[in-house]
Parts: C-alpha cells; sequence; structure tokens
C-alpha cells in the first residue's frame, strides 16, 4: 500500500522534510544606507555611462535590470476563432455591462463576469 511504501522509505532513506532551519546571524550593521544601490549614481546618465564602458560585463542582453529594448518585435497575431457570431458578441457585451461592471479590477466582480458571460451564453444555445 502507499503508506506501506511511504514508512519502508522513511527507514531506508531516512526522514524528509525535518531538516534543522538554521537561524540567521544577527549581523550588526553600522549604516545601512552604504549597502544597497546609490540612486544618485543610478540616474546620473554621465556616471552609468562611464561604469558601462569601463565594465561591460555587468549589463549584458540577457541582464533582467537592463532597459528594455527602445523598439518592439512585431509579433502579428490572428485574432481566435469564436462560436459566435459578431450580433452574439455585441448582445453579450450589452447584457453584461447591464449587469455586472466590467471594468472593476476587483477579483470578486471579475468572477461575477465570468459566471454572468456563462449564463448568458447559455441562454444563446437554448
Amino acid at each position: 500500500s502507499p503508506r506501506d511504501i511511504f514508512f519502508f522509505s522513511m527507514l531506508q532513506d531516512g526522514p524528509r522534510g525535518l531538516e534543522l532551519i538554521t537561524a540567521p546571524v544577527d549581523e550588526h550593521v553600522d549604516d545601512p544606507t552604504t549597502y544597497g544601490i546609490d540612486w544618485d549614481v543610478a540616474d546620473d546618465p554621465t556616471l552609468m555611462h562611464h561604469h558601462l564602458l569601463q565594465n561591460p560585463q555587468e549589463w549584458e542582453d540577457h541582464n533582467p535590470f537592463a532597459p528594455g529594448l527602445e523598439t518592439l518585435s512585431k509579433v502579428p497575431c490572428d485574432a481566435p476563432d469564436s462560436p459566435f457570431s459578431a450580433e452574439q458578441i455585441e448582445y453579450l457585451d450589452r447584457e453584461l455591462a447591464v449587469v455586472v461592471d466590467t471594468t472593476s479590477r476587483s477579483m470578486n466582480v471579475r468572477k461575477l463576469v465570468w459566471q454572468e458571460a456563462f449564463r448568458i451564453c447559455n441562454t444563446l444555445y437554448q
């Protein structure tokens, strides 16, 4: 049984998930502002240009903190096929707007939007 497999595996391989978690060393920091980012330098384009010229390895293309691309790639996407006609989609949009606030960012309201949309879609096929 799965319980026996687990039990005998614990005997053979030792317990898992019970590792001792060591507390971090409490290190006294004299001046916490000396750690981290110097925002004055980061905001100065002259200093950053000099820094990047002298340290090119620190600003490679795969750096997640690098600024975004100046031009974005064009990715053409075809609209997905819909089982509804254009009139049915307009009807669905109108009915949803009457019942719920479709512009709300509340997750509870968004859940309600989906529930109402499902109810309206069911009425379209009855």
